[in-house]
């Protein structure tokens, strides 16, 4: 009697078809849009959907075995290179709104390991047991409570931090010898890497030493020993990449890149079920930070737009009182325009962009400035005008009356509902501080001029009358 075959497999453990997916994302990833909302003056939502192909053409051959018959697969797909660092209001759908969930942190870390295993081992470069769990220590990393965001704070407390991570005191040679190796291996991924507000453990792997042993195991003599020799065999393997020439070169630098780009970002991986035979669709969306420059209220996001065939991005404002302006895509981390990525459509209200080339830049910068409209500003600013014009005139013209001075109560009203007015999101208040600030200046010079110029004949009286001497 034949046993029918299950029209589902779980394919999540494995790891052969987790490689080849982050190693190959143009076989599989159609179209990738990307929406980036501004709705908060400290942060904004972004959604992205991801339009996949089918995937039993490119399953391994041994995955292919195991999948024969089915029609859907629970598989570990990567979504996006996001960056390190905790993720707000993260929202995830799989195809036909099944249900997706994120790794583990310390899963992706093992999955991306195995990636970059794969690279080595292409390249001819060997990665040993203890190798292997570096990288996956400092795949892993999270920021810790320790200050150390640049190389100079790393230097002053790594005794202090690497004792508290080992729980154990370390000879100060140790420590040194220890940064010696990291300053080294910093030199040589550097030009790999971008920039960012804190230390890469792929480039300070330092940071990564507390985490190789397990949190709940204090490290032998002998292993602390052995990590001398684990700092040795990391910096052996980037020095030796970095100097291979042709097809293995590639592979090489590929290695590299991945390495630095594992520093700052990481990949999220999804674990759902897909149709095997069909293309679908994974939709996430979360919520990134946003500051805005004093001055121009100039804002950026960084942006992957080469993780697919075609990307799409929109840059979007909803409220209806604030307008987007000087809008530009530069390469990451350069001012020089972005290659390869050209803009479909322009309004004050959006912004969109489409990359499709396949030599355009891997990561851009979209620069922005969010402003009110220009009626409202041009309105603010003519109240605080005529504000000032009025001041100026009370103080030539001096009325003590009552009755002149309530002139000022018309004008005054006026600027006082044009500040009491709530703007629906605390963006647009964030935009109108200057004319803001420059309205209720204008508004308080307007009182104080009017009060003084009431007051001061009684006040001048009352003065003289002091000041006369008396009979």
């Amino acid at each position: 009697m034949w046993r029918k075959r299950s029209e589902h497999v779980d394919l999540s453990a494995d790891t052969a078809l987790t490689t080849m997916l982050i190693a190959r994302p143009l076989d599989w990833r159609v179209r990738i849009v990307e929406h980036i909302e501004v709705d908060t003056a400290t942060s904004c939502h972004r959604r992205r959907s991801l339009q996949a192909a089918p995937l039993r053409t490119l399953l391994p051959e041994s995955t292919m075995r195991a999948a024969a018959g089915a029609k859907t697969a629970l598989v570990l797909l990567n979504v996006a290179s996001v960056p390190r660092g905790a993720l707000l209001d993260l929202d995830l759908v799989g195809p036909d709104d099944a249900a997706a969930f994120l790794l583990p942190r310390g899963e992706i870390a093992r999955r991306e390991g195995d990636y970059l295993e794969t690279l080595a081992h292409d390249a001819g470069l060997p990665i040993d047991g203890r190798l292997r769990a570096l990288l996956d220590a400092m795949l892993s990393y999270t920021s810790t409570g320790w200050k150390l965001g640049t190389t100079q704070e790393l230097s002053a407390n790594a005794h202090g931090y690497l004792q508290d991570g080992f729980g154990k005191p370390l000879p100060e040679q140790t420590v040194s010898r220890w940064l010696g190796l990291d300053k080294q291996i910093a030199a040589v991924l550097s030009p790999f890497a971008e920039s960012g507000p804190d230390l890469s453990p792929t480039e300070h792997p330092l940071l990564a030493l507390p985490f190789l042993f397990g949190a709940a195991e204090t490290p032998s003599d002998r292993q602390l020993d052995d990590v001398n020799q684990v700092l040795q065999n990391y910096l052996q393997l980037i020095t030796t990449a970095s100097r291979l020439e042709g097809s293995r070169g590639a592979t090489a630098h590929e290695l590299l890149n991945a390495l630095a780009d594992y520093g700052r970002n990481y990949d999220m991986l999804v674990a759902t079920t897909v149709p095997l035979d069909e293309p679908f669709m994974i939709k996430y969306s979360e919520r990134r930070d946003l500051s805005f420059s004093d001055w121009h209220n100039e804002a950026q996001q960084d942006l992957v737009i080469s993780d697919a065939l075609s990307n799409h991005v929109v840059l979007a404002v909803h409220d209806p009182n604030i307008r987007i302006t000087h809008p530009r895509a530069t390469t990451a981390g350069t001012d020089s325009p972005a290659f390869g990525a050209f803009t479909t459509r322009r309004t004050s209200q959006i912004h969109a962009v489409y990359a499709h080339d396949r030599d355009r830049d891997y990561k851009i910068t979209l620069h922005f400035r969010l402003a009110p409209l220009r009626r409202l500003q041009y309105v603010v600013y003519l109240v605080a005008a005529l504000l000032l014009l009025l001041a100026i005139a009370v103080a030539f013209e001096a009325p003590h009356e009552l009755s002149d001075l309530a002139l000022i109560v018309g004008p005054s009203a006026l600027a006082a509902s044009a500040l009491l007015n709530r703007e629906p999101s605390t963006l647009g208040s964030h935009l109108r501080r200057r004319s803001t600030t420059v309205l209720s200046i204008a508004l308080l010079l307007l009182l104080l001029v009017g009060a003084l110029s009431y007051l001061w004949p009684y006040l001048m009286t009352d003065l003289w009358s002091h000041l006369r001497p008396r009979p």
